[in-house]
């Protein structure tokens, strides 16, 4: 999950580099069709079949992947990044309301002692970000908001996969391949021109997405739901590193208590998990 955030902070930084340049469908298509093309071979070579006995998982993981990406671009390129992204990371707070009101639900015990370090995580980015919603148009914020909810049901949807013991090429083949065919429909409506695919940026796009997809598969896959909620506050502090090395920007004091708020969350959840096996007391 800190690879992920990496990662998908990487791709944000490019996102940025890349000034609006491009329109939706060239975005969508250039980052998920190499993943189509190496998750297919990969189900190739190890024989695994296109078939999969968890259809219904699978459509809700490529549904609302897919809303959550697309919402997420049409906010950012629509509303400042800083309000976008604020928005985008309540995501791992509906995961783990989602996650503690099933759990209350089937009556199983909850890591509760990890509640609390996924608020802080967020106030942390809130520090970080320090958003300003005033004269910020509704409509594209709340539809960041959405996608924030459709990335924790997206989440929840790879942890069954992951429970069901899907294969994480599978998973990832059929998600990008929703991509790309959202992509190609999209191209027809789209108003800006195309551009080169042999940009370096679209390049570099589609390698991290790559990167990205198969380190967030199989996080939520494998991994303790709320741990990985803690974690997946860790894209933060390195977009803040990309900021301050590429882009010129300044480190306030309340950013920096930002980043050590998340860093400390961070800490303290892998310190609890060292001292308590999830697995052994079924709190994944």
């Amino acid at each position: 999950m800190i690879c992920s955030g990496f990662f998908a902070a990487s791709i944000t930084a490019c996102l940025n580099v890349a000034h609006n340049e491009y329109c939706l469908s060239q975005i969508l298509f250039v980052r998920y069709l190499p993943l189509v093309l190496i998750s297919y071979s990969l189900l190739k070579r190890t024989h695994v079949s296109l078939k999969t006995p968890n259809a219904p998982l699978t459509a809700i993981r490529c549904l609302c992947g897919i809303w959550a990406v697309v919402l997420y671009i049409e906010a950012a390129q629509n509303i400042s990044i800083i309000n976008a992204q604020t928005l985008y990371y309540t995501a791992p707070l509906f995961t783990s309301i989602f996650f503690c009101l099933y759990a209350v639900y089937q009556k199983r015990s909850v890591w509760l002692k990890l509640v609390p370090l996924i608020i802080f995580g967020f106030l942390g980015v809130v520090l970080v970000n320090r958003p300003s919603f005033n004269g910020v148009g509704f409509g594209y914020s709340f539809a960041a908001l959405l996608s924030a909810l459709f990335l924790s049901l997206a989440s929840h949807s790879l942890k069954g996969l992951g429970k069901r013991e899907e294969p994480t090429e599978r998973t990832i083949f059929y998600f990008s391949l929703t991509c790309c065919i959202t992509a190609v429909a999209l191209f027809p409506l789209e108003s800006k021109s195309l551009k080169s695919f042999l940009d370096p940026i679209f390049i570099l796009l589609a390698l991290f997405t790559v990167l990205q997809q198969f380190c967030v598969t199989l996080g939520w896959g494998r991994g303790s739901t709320l741990l990985n909620c803690v974690f997946q506050f860790s894209g933060v502090p390195f977009a803040v590193m990309f900021g301050v090395l590429y882009f010129n920007e300044s480190l306030s004091l309340p950013a920096s208590l930002g980043v050590l708020i998340l860093l400390a969350s961070e800490l303290a959840a892998v310190m609890i998990m060292n001292r308590t096996n999830p697995r052994k007391e079924g709190m994944l």
